[in-house]
């Protein structure tokens, strides 16, 4: 593809697999491996404008089955652009309010962060704004305390590849030192 495309695109395409019930998707995770891939988007009214994501998504999941010993053409990936109905906005909100299903429910989470620029903003985007957004830390939530816990979820900073979140130190500055206990302590400022 080359670039991250609207789910309505792929669908179109015949290149989506379409589950139509909670049961259905449950049967799917359980039975297929499967990744959540979490980022932050890049510009308004785009994920992806300058292509930094999607490079860094396929580097992910290609490392992800290396280690894990998953067979490339076995892997299912969910992205939020390509995953949700975007032309729709009542399916699209009724998918975004799921989001803690799809996250929990896959067995392997990637944190996908490589350092960049928000095209609208041309604010830093990278692992620490990333780790500042709430969509994102509900998304970590729901795989850590609902899902498989830490020992399946990797951060991808386009740079060193793929590490377990729990080896992970952050490279910029303005992060913080734990990603883990910042996102566990939410209310304390």
């Amino acid at each position: 593809h080359g670039a991250l495309l609207p789910h309505e695109t792929l669908r179109d395409r015949g290149e989506l697999t379409i589950l139509d019930s909670h049961p259905a998707f449950m049967a799917f995770v359980r039975d297929r491996p499967t990744v959540f891939c979490s980022h932050q988007w890049l510009a308004w009214d785009s994920p992806d404008p300058n292509n930094v994501h999607y490079p860094a998504i396929l580097a992910a999941c290609e490392r992800l089955c290396e280690l894990e010993g998953v067979p490339p053409d076995e892997l299912y990936v969910w992205v939020d652009y390509v995953s949700i109905p975007q032309a729709n906005e009542y399916l699209k909100w009724n998918s975004i309010g799921s989001l803690g299903t799809y996250a929990s429910a896959c067995r392997y989470f990637v944190v996908v962060a490589p350092p960049t620029v928000h095209t609208d903003t041309g604010m830093l985007a990278d692992e620490a704004s990333y780790a500042r957004r709430g969509w994102v830390r509900l998304e970590q939530w729901a795989h850590l305390c609902v899902g498989r816990g830490l020992h399946s979820m990797y951060f991808a900073d386009g740079v060193v590849g793929l590490t377990p979140l729990g080896e992970w130190r952050p490279h910029s500055g303005g992060a913080p030192p734990d990603w883990l206990a910042d996102a566990t302590r939410l209310f304390e400022g």
